[in-house]
């Protein structure tokens, strides 16, 4: 399988963006550079089938988990070992879906997970979610219709070690509409210390 297109900048711990169906690398440019001006490899990918991605065949969650865990292992260093042979991982919308997909697959390429308004139609995934053991942020935008505070606040509850935030005045684009406050709530919650796996 051919590896999605992406973009990185930076060096460092390897944070890993996911866009929503209604995006493509571009919905994180903020993120990747003040991520990688604070010291860490930003990637933002075009997912499967959006922007200069070959779709993969079928098309689905379970396949897009596939093609994004190939590409975690492309990007991490083969010498790599322990926390070091994982990433930060975060999914907007389908993004979101794809990130829990792989993170149920594939644990131990992810040691920190974000989840930015992912709860949608479909998609059901509530009894993997206590099997969920990376540290969780799940961020709900106050004004968001897809995935309001007390659907996120939910799933909050069934992932163990997880919190969740409310962001005041946005919508669903939290990192588009108030950039600041995202990587601020973002970048904290990469830097905190952390036990390779919670049990």
């Amino acid at each position: 399988m051919l590896l999605p297109h992406f973009s990185a900048l930076g060096a460092g711990p390897l944070v890993l963006m996911l866009h929503g169906a209604a995006g493509g690398f571009r919905s994180f440019a903020p993120q990747v550079e003040r991520y990688a001006w604070e010291g860490f490899r930003a990637v933002a990918w075009d997912m499967p089938g959006y922007g200069l991605s070959t779709p993969v065949e079928p098309f689905g969650v379970r396949g897009l988990a596939q093609s994004c865990i190939q590409l975690i292992e492309a990007l991490l260093p083969p010498e790599a070992q322990g926390p070091a042979r994982s990433v930060a991982l975060i999914g907007h919308g389908l993004g979101g879906m794809v990130a829990q997909e792989v993170v149920m697959r594939r644990p131990d390429l992810i040691h920190r997970l974000v989840l930015p308004l992912q709860a949608q139609a479909g998609f059901d995934r509530d009894a993997a979610l206590s099997h969920i053991h990376v540290p969780t942020l799940l961020l709900a935008g106050e004004y968001d219709r897809r995935a309001s505070g007390p659907v996120i606040e939910r799933m909050a509850g069934k992932i163990q070690g997880s919190r969740w935030v409310q962001m005041p005045g946005v919508g669903h684009w939290l990192q588009l509409e108030a950039p600041d406050a995202f990587d601020a709530l973002v970048l904290d919650f990469l830097r905190e210390p952390v036990s390779w796996r919670l049990h």
